[in-house]
């Protein structure tokens, strides 16, 4: 895990190299892992209001921190990508996904009611998967794409297969 210095080293390094950065995307799935994790990055992104930032995390770290989502969007948050991957129980179960669809719907809801976007990956086509499987990724996805319009919010998706 890297400290708050670290992070903030290395902004302040982009910011002497490119002086017009206007916007930082976190390419680290654990970046925001955990309730302190989630206030390190609104610590240290709130010192640089001038950038926005993009970041990615995981259903259950954003679901036991949903009270830092507010602060989140605050420090420059614009966008979060989670992993999504299948709106089908019977493949969650079997790829060992955290969380269930209900709380991929309760998360994605909570983070673009508070004005940031989403972006989600989705996988397709694993191995065992179904016709029946893929209308459940595809009802999920279309179930947060409604939350997104009523938020007035982006949600984005990732589909790999």
């Amino acid at each position: 895990m890297r400290g708050q210095q670290s992070i903030e080293n290395e902004i302040s390094d982009l910011l002497a190299l490119y002086p017009k950065l206007q916007s930082v995307r976190v390419l680290d799935d654990l970046f925001l892992r955990s309730k302190n994790s989630i206030q390190i990055a609104i610590d240290v992104f709130s010192k640089y209001p001038r950038i926005t930032w993009r970041g990615m995390a995981h259903v259950l770290s954003i679901k036991n921190s949903i009270d830092f989502l507010n602060d989140l969007k605050k420090s420059g948050c614009r966008e979060l990508f989670i992993g999504i991957e299948s709106g089908s129980p019977k493949i969650r179960n079997k790829i060992n996904k955290q969380g269930s669809c209900k709380d991929v719907l309760f998360v994605a809801q909570k983070i673009l009611e508070a004005g940031i976007d989403l972006k989600g990956y989705f996988i397709l086509g694993f191995p065992g998967e179904g016709e029946n499987d893929f209308r459940h990724t595809l009802n999920l996805a279309l179930a947060i794409k409604d939350l997104a319009d009523k938020a007035n919010a982006t949600f984005r998706t990732s589909v790999f297969q």
